[in-house]
């Protein structure tokens, strides 16, 4: 039976003096910084463009120029930045951000005229549908969205639909029984918490935390319990859909053709102790693991799918 364990607080209050605390450039921890747009605002936006790179590196470097002249769907853009920043680095590509939320449509339009890039849009649209037509894109691109997506076959079906034939989609997400893919990083960034402990003990002592005049520091409001997930049989910590490799690759299969998969590991985060970064990236993408190992160690799953 689910409850709250004094274990995992411990843990919890313990990880803050390490490495492992909450993390420190999450929107939670900057929401302070970000200004209104205008002139002047540094936004959410601004923020995420910073981290482009960390997308395109995972493709060996030949991404950017795969992407020129193309017509890009940035799927799950969040706040944007990223897209803006692509479409500056290709002015002769176009890339339209399609995003749930219109608070984040609205700050991703601010920042691409502030930035002024004329050739990145964002466009309200879900999983289900998204307002273009079939064939519309030659490349979709998404980042740390996959794992959030309630109803990924529909998503599958509707990323088929907008790509035009052969074209392609270039996708990072964590599979679910990642070390950290628990998406706790707003209070912990230890990692395999929910390999010892169920989806809803972790959110009662969650909860229980972020309820005291202690768990204030974290400026997260209490989350929402668990669901059951399909994908990985069991219920799943919030936002997340409980995808793995293998049912990922089911779903892809009957509409895409997998191009490349690969992983990178937890052996890629050791820049938190003090490994430089391209070490570290090396050090990531290594794959001597047998692939059950493979998949709990894994921080990110690097798809390229063709569409059939």
């Amino acid at each position: 039976m689910a409850g709250h364990s004094k274990v995992l607080e411990a843990i919890i209050k313990v990880s803050q003096y390490t490495p492992f605390r909450q993390a420190q450039a999450s929107f939670t921890t900057l929401q302070g910084t970000f200004g209104e747009p205008g002139s002047n605002a540094r936004t959410e936006s601004d923020h995420e463009a910073r981290y482009l790179d960390d997308f395109l590196t995972l493709f060996d470097g030949s991404l950017l120029d795969e992407l020129r002249g193309r017509r890009i769907l940035d799927f799950g853009c969040g706040f944007g930045g990223k897209a803006v920043e692509l479409a500056r680095r290709l002015p002769e590509s176009t890339v339209v951000g399609v995003e749930v939320h219109q608070r984040k449509i609205d700050k991703g339009a601010d920042f691409a005229r502030r930035a002024g890039v004329p050739n990145c849009t964002f466009a309200l649209g879900t999983q289900q549908g998204m307002p273009l037509p079939e064939g519309a894109v030659d490349a979709i691109i998404s980042h740390d969205v996959i794992e959030h997506v309630h109803d990924p076959k529909a998503m599958m079906t509707e990323l088929h639909r907008v790509l035009a034939p052969n074209g392609r989609a270039y996708l990072v997400f964590p599979p679910y029984d990642g070390a950290v893919s628990h998406h706790l990083d707003f209070i912990t960034l230890v990692p395999g918490l929910h390999w010892f402990f169920s989806a809803s003990t972790i959110m009662d002592t969650v909860n229980n935390v972020l309820v005291t005049d202690y768990g204030k520091r974290f400026r997260t409001p209490p989350q929402p319990p668990p669901t059951y997930s399909p994908f990985a049989g069991k219920d799943v910590l919030p936002s997340l859909n409980g995808l793995g490799t293998k049912t990922f690759v089911a779903l892809a299969d009957p509409l895409f053709d997998v191009v490349r998969i690969s992983r990178v590991t937890l052996l890629g985060k050791l820049t938190r102790l003090g490994v430089p970064p391209g070490t570290a990236r090396r050090l990531g993408k290594l794959s001597f693991l047998p692939s059950a190992l493979a998949e709990y160690l894994t921080v990110s799953l690097v798809v390229i799918l063709e569409k059939k």
